[in-house]
């Protein structure tokens, strides 16, 4: 047995067999790792936008709510709803607004993010200021 692979292995197949094995035994990981790192750095990529458009279009949308207690019920459902985290309205009198129930965090821990994994904190933070 273990002369038929010897001859196999200084015949013409069996050089060819070694040597393209060899030759994408090299190239495939790196090409499967590039693969990876471009899909994960497009599914965050993607992650920000999304993030983005919407806090814009929330903000949007707490900037028609005219009365406390709409805005403060809108805050409300939004974090019950699992849609953010953590919400809070600084109004143009410098009074916070936040929901009745959910995450609250102090000012001075909040400091927002501009790429994905920023501040090794695991929660992607934006402010979204309405043109109002």
């Amino acid at each position: 047995m273990f002369n038929r692979l010897v001859q196999f292995a200084k015949s013409f197949t069996g050089r060819l067999v070694v040597s393209l094995s060899a030759i994408h035994a090299l190239p495939l990981p790196a090409l499967f790792t590039g693969a990876m790192y471009l899909i994960k750095e497009g599914h965050e990529t993607q992650f920000v936008n999304q993030t983005r458009i919407g806090s814009h279009l929330f903000g949007a949308l707490l900037a028609q709510a005219f009365n406390e207690q709409r805005l403060r019920s809108l805050l409300t459902d939004a974090v019950m709803g699992d849609q953010i985290i953590f919400a809070h309205i600084v109004t143009q009198r410098g009074a916070v607004m936040e929901p009745s129930a959910g995450m609250h965090i102090a000012p001075h821990r909040f400091q927002e993010d501009f790429f994905f994994g920023q501040h090794d904190d695991t929660i992607y933070y934006t402010v979204m200021t309405p043109n109002c």
